[in-house]
């Protein structure tokens, strides 16, 4: 395999863009929540940065792993999925990296999110991880990419096993797995972990999950006090910081937002259209939240796949278990690795609470996972909430797939046919 030049000049520049976002949303305030969203973005890659410039131990991170050992060690997390590829969506890179990871042999009919992390590492656009640690969560995408990452840059690595399901033998087991993992971690930086440490970090953990869960519920209220773009920022607030109490400092502005709005009987803009939104958006695309809600009065008041909880109990003298009941109950985890009839109850739930009135499903081209999930889940919201989805054609992360003006397209039909159903219920 080719060596890897690092090359750090594009994370660099995303870091400069980032701070001038930052600055700009300080200076010209709209909601709390997006201010403190670019600050924790401001601050990840900085972080990155700055760690390999000290030559501090990167740990390449796999998706749905919980944060919280990483954090009770100090550990720099470099996010596979997301953190590496964050640049790509500051800089618009799309091209360069698709084709780059083309060149090393990947299809176009792979995950793009995968693709995209493979063609930055190729290019050298990350920092290189110390060790990689990677999980079977989700897909076999997310079972492979942690093993390509380490064989690229020819680091140590480490795959966790994650049962099936969530039985009380299954999470036993996870949780020695993650016992093994702390094994690993502790020889690779020469760190011993402090088990009360760990014990603080899972409170803190807890917290953050409480408040997330309130969140969940104030998305119920009618006007919804909701920013559509919060959906995706909360995603990739979890995913990065899941465990911090930078991720507490996020939701808690969140919550507060939404309450203060809720409390007023207020919703961002007029809401016309209560919907659901299943699986991610387009990345690449953020704006199109903002142009359903704002001029459509779309606002996406349900999120099942991506934003509710089951219920998580922690065990304060056992932190292992606590954080291997959590991977069990956080929402990707819980819905996209278990049976397709978890996904479905969660959408059928989500849109009986927020009394949705229509779906949008965000179909990933190159997501064999979500595209599997089509069909059972809009049967079930027709056969038992009686409310129509719309089949979105996309892709996360590449633009070229299809334009985002055949997005709108296909949302503007969507929500005249729910006006027409309105007059005619």
């Amino acid at each position: 395999m080719a060596t890897i030049v690092q090359d750090l000049t594009r994370l660099e520049k995303a870091v400069d863009i980032l701070d001038a976002i930052y600055r700009h949303r300080k200076r010209n305030p709209s909601t709390g929540s997006d201010e403190a969203y670019y600050e924790l973005m401001l601050d990840y890659n900085r972080r990155l940065l700055k760690a390999r410039t000290n030559g501090e131990p990167i740990v390449g991170w796999g998706l749905l792993i919980p944060n919280e050992i990483l954090h009770a060690m100090d550990l720099i997390p470099l996010h596979l999925e997301v953190g590496s590829s964050m640049p790509v969506s500051i800089l618009k890179s799309y091209e360069e990296t698709m084709a780059a990871a083309k060149s090393f042999g990947l299809p176009v009919e792979l995950c793009s999110a995968h693709r995209t992390m493979v063609g930055v590492h190729r290019l050298g656009w990350a920092p290189r991880p110390d060790f990689v640690v990677w999980c079977s969560t989700i897909c076999e995408s997310c079972a492979k990419s942690g093993g390509l990452i380490s064989e690229m840059w020819n680091v140590p690595r480490f795959f966790l096993d994650r049962p099936f399901l969530d039985t009380d033998e299954q999470i036993a087991y996870f949780a020695d797995e993650l016992g093994d993992l702390i094994a690993f971690l502790e020889k690779q930086t020469g760190k011993k972990l402090d088990r009360d440490r760990l014990k603080e970090v899972v409170a803190e953990s807890y917290q953050c999950y409480q408040i997330q869960k309130e969140i969940q519920a104030l998305r119920c209220r009618i006007p919804a006090p909701v920013y559509n773009k919060v959906v995706v920022q909360n995603i990739l607030v979890e995913w990065l910081y899941g465990g911090t109490p930078k991720a507490t400092y996020y939701f808690k502005i969140v919550r507060d937002e939404m309450k203060a709005m809720a409390d007023k009987g207020q919703s961002p803009a007029s809401e016309k259209f209560r919907l659901l939104t299943i699986c991610p958006p387009p990345l690449h695309s953020w704006k199109l939240m903002d142009w359903l809600q704002n001029e459509k009065g779309a606002v996406l008041v349900g999120n099942p796949l991506d934003g509710r909880w089951q219920k998580w109990e922690i065990d304060p003298a056992n932190p292992l278990i606590s954080l291997s009941r959590k991977v069990y109950a956080e929402p990707h985890g819980y819905t996209m690795h278990g049976p397709v009839e978890r996904a479905v109850s969660a959408c059928v739930q989500d849109a009986l609470d927020v009394k949705a009135e229509g779906a949008i499903f965000w179909a990933a081209l190159t997501c064999p996972q979500g595209c599997a999930m089509i069909k059972p889940i809009r049967d079930a919201l027709k056969e038992k909430v009686d409310i129509p989805t719309l089949i979105v054609n996309m892709d996360v992360y590449d633009p070229s797939l299809v334009p985002e003006s055949e997005m709108k397209e296909k949302l503007e039909g969507f929500l005249e046919t729910l006006e027409e159903r309105k007059l005619t219920l």
